[in-house]
């Protein structure tokens, strides 16, 4: 028996479904901003919003990260968020508003969304110079200043003022090195470590070996005390010290009145062979929800609480996720070994929950309160698309 299908049937249904999906889309953004706004998503070592929302929620990188851009202004757009939640735009259409329209024009956007394709949405508010905004004062010149102080605490206070030129050169520099550690680690770097991979750029390049020991970081034991410091005397936590010789790969020297009394033993290296397993083994980072290939061997029970370098007790860790371990908000324990041997929770002892937390659903799906219509699919005339700034503001 065959049913027959009118394109009008079936294009009444397709509106009725993507009016529900929009309606879905809309909720997802309001639950991924309570989120934003409560921290909710700062547990286990997450790294950014994006990360959480695409393992909780079985999203790529990519369109967790449209969720999160959209989550973040969507406050600040009432007309499109109304049409939004009400069935009449799709993620898609919000997004580029989200990302390029100011609150002055959003409701123009809006509307114009409504009526043009994606594609043609985005060539709109990417290209079109809303330079409408209200005049400001100049602002007095100030003199460039970088001020980079060491605290009590073995921190460091980074603050400073830059030219438009400086700044935009730092801006970039940053932006490449956020870029090339995303590349590598496969997942989103903060400025602080932007920052940190230019300093370790900038030192590896120095080809002197006089001049790289002139400008290498140390690390100080004194032998009587256990006090750890840095090359200016500042006390370095612990966890810091206990992150350095993790891995295995550092060497070390303890002093006492300044001369050296203890070198590392050879036998404190992982052996090559152990090294080799558990990278084969492991290929990435084992916190779940991370990607990232670049990994270090971290010993689930530290060595100076008599760990050894079983292959039991060595995983693969990102250099994000072995720092946030050391720094006592992530916790490991388990069998490395053992395919689901290690169990991960947060700084209050909480375990993570597995992968993504979509289940069947047990209402019925919301009925869009307004209509969803197709784009026109006309050809758009982009000269002739105008937005009306505010009447206070003055065109330039």
């Amino acid at each position: 028996m065959s049913t027959v299908v009118t394109l009008e049937g079936l294009e009444a249904e397709l509106a009725e479904v993507c009016g529900q999906l929009n309606v879905l889309q809309a909720r997802l953004v309001e639950l991924t901003a309570a989120a934003l706004a409560s921290g909710a998503w700062e547990q286990w070592g997450i790294h950014t919003p994006a990360q959480w929302l695409a393992w909780k929620a079985g999203l790529s990188r990519g369109t967790a990260r449209t969720v999160v851009a959209v989550a973040e202004r969507v406050g600040e757009l009432p007309a499109t968020a109304s049409a939004f939640a009400a069935g009449e735009l799709t993620l898609d259409q919000v997004a580029p508003i989200a990302a390029h329209a100011p609150v002055w024009a959003e409701a123009e956007a809006c509307a114009l969304a409504k009526n043009t394709t994606v594609a043609q949405l985005r060539r709109v508010v990417t290209t079109y110079a809303f330079k409408d905004e209200p005049a400001e004062s100049p602002a007095p010149v100030q003199p460039a200043y970088v001020s980079l102080t060491p605290r009590a605490d073995g921190r460091w206070r980074l603050s400073g003022l830059l030219d438009a030129d400086q700044g935009g050169h730092l801006e970039r520099a940053l932006a490449e090195a956020r870029d090339a550690l995303f590349s590598r680690n496969e997942g989103p770097a903060s400025l602080a470590d932007a920052i940190a991979e230019i300093a370790c750029r900038s030192l590896d390049k120095v080809t002197s070996t006089a001049r790289r020991d002139r400008y290498r970081t140390h690390i100080h034991i004194d032998a009587l005390t256990g006090l750890t410091t840095d090359g200016n005397g500042l006390p370095i936590a612990r966890w810091l010290r206990r992150l350095a010789g993790c891995d295995g790969s550092t060497s070390t020297v303890i002093a006492s009145n300044g001369h050296p009394v203890e070198f590392s033993d050879p036998k404190a290296a992982i052996p090559a062979v152990i090294r080799r397993h558990v990278r084969r083994r492991d290929r990435r980072c084992r916190v779940p929800g991370c990607e990232s290939q670049v990994v270090e061997l971290h010993h689930i029970l530290h060595r100076e609480d008599g760990g050894d370098h079983h292959v039991t007790n060595l995983c693969g860790l990102c250099p994000r996720h072995h720092r946030l371990h050391h720094l006592g908000l992530l916790h490991i324990e388990g069998d490395a070994e053992a395919p689901d041997g290690l169990t991960f929770a947060n700084a209050q002892g909480v375990p993570f929950a597995g992968g993504s937390v979509a289940r069947p659903p047990t209402a019925p799906l919301p009925k869009p309160t307004g209509s969803w219509r197709h784009p026109l699919g006309e050809r758009l005339k982009y000269d002739q698309v105008w937005f009306n700034p505010p009447a206070t503001t003055t065109r330039t």
